[in-house]
């Protein structure tokens, strides 16, 4: 079986010549030979007897549904393994965070590019939501960019712009038109279809398993006319970036020269969070089940610090 993946690799590189599709085939290639466990980690926890059903019923979700399909090749590009000899740091659910920068130095006036790292130290499985680790975006408000600049002073960034206005050149607006002879059936499934691809492409619903990482997936800011000019040819007005880096768009000028410091804050609801009275007072307020929140509170991890990234800034 090895070897005849090994081959069947070899070929699909060879005749794609480096084409995009060509890579994403043996991309899905390398992908279904793994090991079931390594395809699809949740079942880990199910009975070794039971895994190749349980395996095959997974296959199958993955073949019809895209969401869970995303769900497959998320963890596959943002997520890697517990480090060999992985021991908890601590019983239960935790978590580290961690900044890197690309660069050390920074020409004045540019932004700086980053990556996020969420480790799982704990003990039990961590659920993993945060929609811009897949996307684009920081995850503000309840994620922080907190600066230190060269004399001391302390500045929160705000992350943005993240696309370019497009307007819209060629007149098509948003209004999506289908071939007059489609039954309404039809549309309605393609109109289905649209959106569960929509919410695979956005949301990200990972699982962490201790030791576990999930990293930023790489982002740049793509100025108008370069979008422009991929969409006259037909491409995808975003490209396609390999590393693992993204860049902060940011109003804030790096304009002094200096040293500066960065970390970040997720500041979550959760181990301090909603007391009893705080519970029943929302509750009531927007009608919901005030155990659920009590619920949520042994859910999130309240406030969450980064490591500190330094770099210098020069003419």
């Amino acid at each position: 079986m090895v070897r005849t993946t090994v081959l069947l690799l070899a070929l699909l590189v060879a005749s794609g010549c480096g084409k995009p599709e060509a890579a994403k085939e043996a991309a899905r290639v390398a992908e279904s030979a793994k090991p079931p466990v390594d395809r699809f980690p949740e079942l880990r926890d199910v009975p070794e007897e039971d895994r190749e059903v349980m395996r095959a019923v997974r296959e199958r979700l993955a073949a019809k549904d895209p969401r869970y399909r995303a769900k497959i090749e998320d963890r596959q590009r943002l997520v890697s393994p517990a480090p060999p000899g992985f021991v908890p740091k601590r019983e239960g659910r935790a978590i580290e965070l961690r900044v890197v920068v690309r660069d050390r130095v920074l020409r004045r006036g540019e932004n700086f590019w980053y990556r996020l790292e969420v480790q799982n130290v704990g003990s039990e499985n961590v659920p993993w939501y945060e929609n811009f680790f897949k996307r684009v975006g920081t995850g503000e408000p309840s994620w922080e960019y907190r600066l230190i600049e060269p004399d001391g002073r302390e500045t929160e960034l705000r992350g943005g712009p993240f696309f370019a206005d497009l307007g819209d050149p060629f007149g098509a607006g948003t209004q999506l038109v289908f071939p007059e002879d489609w039954s309404e059936k039809r549309i309605e499934a393609e109109l289905k279809r649209i959106a569960e691809q929509g919410a695979a492409d956005s949301e990200l619903h990972l699982t962490l398993y201790p030791g576990e990482t999930v990293e930023t997936a790489p982002w740049r800011f793509v100025p108008r006319e370069e979008a422009l000019e991929r969409r006259r040819r037909g491409l995808p007005e975003r490209p396609e970036l390999s590393g693992r880096f993204r860049e902060f768009t940011t109003r804030y000028r790096f304009e002094r020269p200096g040293t500066y410091r960065l970390k970040v804050v997720w500041d979550q609801i959760g181990q301090e969070g909603f007391s009893v009275e705080e519970a029943e007072r929302i509750a009531a307020k927007y009608g919901v089940n005030p155990e659920s929140l009590l619920r949520y509170n042994k859910q999130g991890f309240g406030r969450v610090e980064s490591n500190v990234a330094v770099f210098e800034v020069v003419p």
